[in-house]
């Protein structure tokens, strides 16, 4: 009745309003509210009026502007109407419900809240269905937005997919890159079809892996609902988001590796054949698909044989035996196809050409390459000619194409890693300097970070066409394109650890870091910790402090960052209960003698 009655009253004025249909529904709605609310409640429940007060206003408004233009600002009408439904709707909802979330809450605090209660497996299913839940509805609304995120740097991944699934060749790699990620899309492929979306949907699902797993991480130095902030921070982490759903290595290491972490701390808390060669199996494939991570195995394996005490047990160091053996294991086979193919045996050729030799040609800071004393006389060749590519103004790419044609018979990328350390050795001191400059724009989040509209208009650069997502810019799809871009883009900016401010961020960091080393029970946080700082700063040491490779720190980062709040609100809450005896302890002065 009171829908027809508005739509009556807004007839009736239609000379001079334009009709709104959001806002008549709303208005309807709020209508629903009213009677419900006059037959069902006192009116005079404080959270109804302050409710209602609101709705009020907020009509009034929209009134204000039907019949004398009053501007509302960056808000449309019904959008007004609605946030009116919405607060009374949820007054409604309080007052009916009110009582049972509250008892609910308490149960949920004293249970799965306590914070001097570490171990508590209701708890923990509670918070991972929690996070499956709002992961999983995150990753849905972003999968059929936009288009799967084709880049330059995914030709070379994509290109060796194909040439694995015709004829099981690595060729595009050339002994540079690693091979677990070309697998992984070339097996997606196989079963779901040739069509970008099958991997972006495995990689989303691997992104509830990345979750689940920060969670575990954290979730062995801190309670429950602390473990939820670093989990729930990489579930709504856009920039995880725009890796997913894109031809990114990070897609499948950034799982792997926080696995990988998860397993350690279990292998140092528990220990375990089992737990130890899978530690192994995940640092292996990690390894395959960034081979940064390659330097943590040691690590691993030392924890591993600390984790029994002094003096070392035997059982701690054949723990250690089966990471380092089943780690091995793995990387063998491709180790040993680099050695019949590329002639080298080893992971990857392309310290060279993919690392050092991009990070000193695209320094702020300009170095002397060519250097006459070098005892090397092919060394001393490269680095002539790379000289005069950097006189010339050419690119990294060209300078290493040289030096390819110049020495068709030598490792070229091993000459030119040579080369490299030669000119950083002899400019140690500014190679130093631009890396701590480095360092510390990483930790404000790098440069070039990933943003949705500047990858959808690579996808119509490089003429990239989905069977689902049609990239193109006539009149009938452009508008819905652009918009499904927003929307893209604004679920991706709902958290991003760069929006923490840095100078916090290095205070939580420290906190944490000191906390850790101190509090016993606080110390399996010093692997999350450890993890997070190496990568950065091997990803600054050997390549660059751009974004991307930011991102796979990120997870033990955010963890890092409530370990150290944990720690400073676990002090406020001493220094609280050592005044407290003091203040209640005071004596009350007796009363006088008569």
């Amino acid at each position: 009745m009171l829908l027809g009655i508005t739509g009556a009253i807004i007839q009736a004025l239609a000379v001079r309003i334009v009709v709104d249909p959001l806002s008549l529904v709303a208005l309807g709605i709020l209508g629903s509210f009213g009677v419900h609310t006059w037959w069902r409640t006192r009116p005079t429940t404080l959270v109804l009026r302050m409710a209602w007060a609101w709705a009020s206003m907020a009509m009034g408004w929209v009134v204000a502007n039907r019949i004398a233009s009053v501007p509302t600002g960056a808000f449309r009408p019904g959008e007004l109407v609605v946030s009116a439904d919405l607060i009374v709707g949820g007054a409604l909802a309080w007052i009916r419900w009110g009582d049972a979330v509250r008892t609910a809450w308490r149960r949920y605090h004293e249970v799965v809240g306590n914070p001097d209660k570490i171990g508590n497996a209701w708890g923990d299913r509670v918070n991972q269905r929690v996070l499956i839940t709002a992961a999983s509805a995150l990753r849905l609304m972003f999968l059929f937005r936009v288009p799967v995120f084709v880049i330059g740097d995914s030709g070379v991944y994509t290109k060796t997919a194909m040439t694995f699934t015709s004829w099981g060749s690595f060729a595009p790699l050339d002994g540079f890159y690693p091979p677990a990620y070309p697998v992984f899309v070339a097996v997606i492929q196989m079963v779901l079809g040739p069509d970008f979306l099958g991997v972006a949907a495995v990689q989303h699902a691997l992104g509830l892996v990345t979750v689940l797993a920060t969670y575990g991480v954290a979730r062995m130095a801190l309670p429950p609902t602390w473990a939820m902030v670093p989990a729930f921070a990489m579930a709504v982490n856009g920039y995880i988001l725009i890796l997913e759903h894109g031809i990114y290595t990070e897609a499948l290491f950034i799982p792997l590796v926080t696995v990988g972490a998860w397993l350690t701390l279990h292998l140092v808390r528990t220990g375990g054949l089992g737990t130890s060669i899978a530690t192994g199996v995940v640092i292996a494939v990690a390894s395959l698909t960034r081979l940064v991570l390659q330097p943590f195995l040691g690590v691993v394996m030392l924890l591993a044989i600390a984790s029994g005490g002094w003096p070392v047990r035997r059982v701690a160091v054949f723990r250690a035996v089966a990471v380092g053996a089943s780690f091995v294991v793995v990387v063998t086979p491709w180790a040993i196809h680099n050695q019949v193919v590329h002639g080298y045996l080893g992971l990857s050729n392309g310290i060279g050409v993919s690392a050092l030799l991009p990070r000193l040609w695209e320094e702020e800071a300009t170095y002397t390459w060519e250097n006459q004393s070098h005892p090397d006389p092919d060394v001393r060749a490269v680095l002539r000619g790379m000289q005069e590519q950097r006189d010339r103004g050419a690119s990294y790419w060209q300078a290493w194409m040289r030096a390819r044609r110049d020495f068709p018979d030598r490792n070229t990328s091993t000459l030119v890693a040579a080369a490299a350390t030669d000119v950083i050795w002899r400019h140690a001191g500014l190679f130093t300097e631009r890396t701590w400059f480095r360092l510390q724009r990483m930790w404000r989040g790098g440069f070039g970070a990933e943003q949705v509209n500047d990858l959808f208009g690579e996808q119509v650069k490089l003429g990239i066409r989905s069977p689902i997502f049609l990239v193109r810019d006539d009149g009938d799809s452009a508008e819905a394109i652009e918009q499904a871009g927003a929307e893209a883009s604004g679920l991706s900016r709902i958290f991003r650890p760069d929006d923490v401010p840095p100078g916090l961020t290095l205070v939580l960091t420290v906190v944490a870091t000191v906390a850790s080393l101190a509090v016993r029970r606080l110390r399996p946080a010093l692997v999350p910790i450890g993890l997070g700082l190496g990568l950065l700063f091997l990803a600054v040491l050997l390549n660059s402090d751009r974004a991307r490779y930011r991102h796979p720190a990120e997870p033990f980062l955010v963890v890092t960052y409530t370990v150290g709040a944990y720690a400073l609100w676990q002090a406020v809450r001493w220094i609280m209960s050592k005044r407290t005896p003091h203040i209640q302890g005071e004596a009350v002065p007796s009363a006088p003698a008569d």
